[in-house]
C-alpha cells in the first residue's frame, strides 16, 4: 500500500515546512491530515516518514544510523567527521567518555555556583522589567530567547571551564552567529535571492566563518591550559584531554555539546514557565516547597536541589507532555514493514516524540489503579475522583484528582507523584484547569 503524503513540492518541501510555522507544527499537520504514517519531503533527506504510533514503530526498533544528509548542514563545522552520524563503533566509546563528565557529581556540583549566579542575574533583569514602564504597559519578555541564552551561557561554562575564557559573551556571540548562518542554510528556499538578498548571505556567511575561528581558538586556549599542567576534569575538555583526545576531536566536541544542548534546555524551561502559569495549584505546591527548603535564601545549593521533589516532578512532566527535542531520525537500509506499509531502503524514518509517549493510557490507568488501592489503605495521597477514569476526550488522555493539603505528616520520600497524567502537549498546550475542585493532574 502506498504511503499517504502531500504531492511533492520542487522546493524540497522547505516551503510548506516555513508555511506551517516550523517542523513540528508541520508534523501535526500532516498526521491530522494523512493519519499515523505519513510520507513528506524534508530538506536533506529527499523522502522521509513520520511514524506517531508506538505500536507501528516497534518494527523500526532496529535501526541504529542516522541519515547522514539530513545532518550534512553542519558538516562544514566539524574537522574530524560530524558527530551527529559517527559510526556506533566509535560512539560508544566517545559517548561514555562524555557521560563521565555530563553525568558527574562532582562536576556539577563545581559549576553549580556559576550557574545559580547566571540564572540570579537573569531572574533580577526579569524582575526590574516587570516594575519598569515597559512592565507595567504589558510588554512580554523574550522569554524563550532569554533562557535559551542563559543555556548557552552554562554550557559555554561547563564546556569550556571558567579560567581560560576570558570573554565569554564574545564566545556565546560567535556561536549564535554559526549557528544562525547554518541553521539558514537548512530551511532557505533554494531559488536565488535579489542581489541584495545574495549580498546579505554572503556576509553573513562570513561571519559565521570569523566566529567559527574565533571559538576554535577558544578552545585551544582551554586544551594548551590542561597541557600546561591544569588537571581539573569538571569541564568536557579536560577529560578529553586526559583521555587523550586530539585536538581537533575536542573542538568538534565541544561545538557539538554546544549545538546539542543549548536549545533544547531553553525551550524545556520555558514549558514548564508555561504549564506553571496554567496550574496555580501545582504552582503554589512547588513554591512552598522552594520557602521550605530554602528558607530566606534566593538559591538552592547543591545538597538542596535532591530534597525539591516537587519541582523535578513539575519538570519531568513539563518534558514528558511537551518534548524539547521533539523528534529523532534514523535511515533505512533496507526495505522495512510498517503495518500496512513498506518502507524503501534509504528513507528517513522521524520518530515523533510527543505521540509516541510509551504507554500514556495504560500509565494514566495504572496510576489510577495504584491510588485507589493507596486510598483505600488510607494512605495520604492524593486521591482520584470517583469517576469512571481516564477520561478520553479530543484525541487526548485526562486524569481528575481531589488534593489533599499538605501536611508534615506525610511523608515526602514515599509517596506517589502525582504527575499521572497522560496528555500529549503540543498540537496545542493544555488547556487551563477547569476549576479549583477538580484538577487534571498535568505536573
Amino acid at each position: 500500500m502506498e504511503i499517504p503524503g502531500p504531492e511533492w513540492r520542487a522546493d524540497g518541501g522547505s516551503g510548506a515546512i516555513a508555511d506551517a510555522g516550523g517542523l513540528h507544527l508541520y508534523q501535526l499537520r500532516l498526521h491530522a491530515a494523512y493519519g499515523p504514517v505519513v510520507r513528506f519531503q524534508l530538506p536533506g533527506a529527499d523522502t522521509a516518514v513520520s511514524i506517531a504510533d508506538p505500536v507501528l514503530l516497534e518494527a523500526t526498533a532496529h535501526l541504529d544510523e542516522r541519515p547522514e544528509r539530513l545532518f550534512a548542514f553542519l558538516d562544514p563545522l566539524f574537522e574530524t567527521g560530524n558527530p551527529q552520524v559517527m559510526p556506533v563503533g566509535e560512539h560508544a566509546p566517545w559517548r561514555r567518555l562524555l557521560l563521565s563528565v555530563l553525568a558527574g557529581r562532582a562536576s556539577h556540583e563545581q559549576h553549580l555556583p556559576h550557574f545559580t549566579a547566571l540564572t540570579v542575574s537573569l531572574a533580577d533583569r526579569w524582575a526590574e522589567h516587570a516594575g519598569s514602564a515597559e512592565g507595567d504597559d504589558g510588554r512580554p519578555i523574550g522569554l524563550q530567547k532569554d533562557l535559551t541564552a542563559l543555556s548557552l551561557r552554562m554550557i559555554c561554562a561547563y564546556a569550556l571551564g571558567g579560567g581560560e575564557v576570558t570573554d565569554p559573551e564574545r564566545v556565546v556571540s560567535a556561536f549564535e552567529d554559526v549557528l544562525t548562518a547554518h541553521l539558514g542554510r537548512l530551511y532557505r528556499t533554494p531559488e536565488p535571492g535579489t542581489r541584495e538578498e545574495e549580498a546579505g548571505r554572503n556576509r553573513e556567511a562570513e561571519r559565521a566563518e570569523a566566529a567559527l575561528v574565533l571559538l576554535r581558538q577558544a578552545v585551544d586556549r582551554v586544551i594548551a591550559a590542561h597541557h600546561g599542567g591544569r588537571r581539573d576534569r569538571s569541564d568536557v575538555v579536560g577529560a578529553l584531554v586526559e583521555a587523550g583526545e586530539e585536538p581537533a576531536r575536542i573542538r568538534d566536541t565541544v561545538m557539538a555539546t554546544m549545538l546539542a544542548a543549548h536549545h533544547t534546555t531553553g525551550v524545556a524551561v520555558s514549558w514548564a514557565l508555561y504549564l506553571l502559569a496554567l496550574h496555580p495549584r501545582t504552582t503554589e505546591r512547588v513554591t512552598e516547597e522552594l520557602d521550605r527548603v530554602l528558607g530566606t535564601r534566593a538559591a538552592p545549593a547543591y545538597a538542596d536541589l535532591r530534597r525539591l521533589v516537587q519541582l523535578e516532578m513539575v519538570l519531568k512532566e513539563a518534558m514528558r507532555l511537551c518534548p524539547p527535542g521533539p523528534y529523532g531520525a534514523r535511515r533505512t537500509d533496507t526495505a522495512l514493514v510498517v503495518g500496512a506499509y513498506e518502507i524503501p531502503p534509504g528513507t528517513t524514518v522521524f520518530y515523533p516524540f510527543w505521540a509516541v509517549c510509551p504507554g500514556q493510557e495504560q500509565a494514566a490507568a495504572r496510576e489510577i489503579t495504584v491510588t485507589r488501592w493507596l486510598a483505600a489503605l488510607d494512605f495520604p495521597a492524593v486521591r482520584p475522583l470517583a469517576i469512571d477514569q481516564p477520561v478520553h476526550a479530543a484525541g487526548r488522555t485526562a486524569t481528575f484528582w481531589e488534593e489533599l493539603p499538605l501536611t508534615s505528616t506525610a511523608p515526602p520520600a514515599t509517596s506517589p507523584p502525582s504527575c499521572a497524567a497522560s496528555t500529549t502537549c503540543p498540537s496545542r498546550p493544555p488547556s487551563p484547569t477547569p476549576s479549583d475542585a477538580s484538577t487534571p493532574s498535568y505536573a
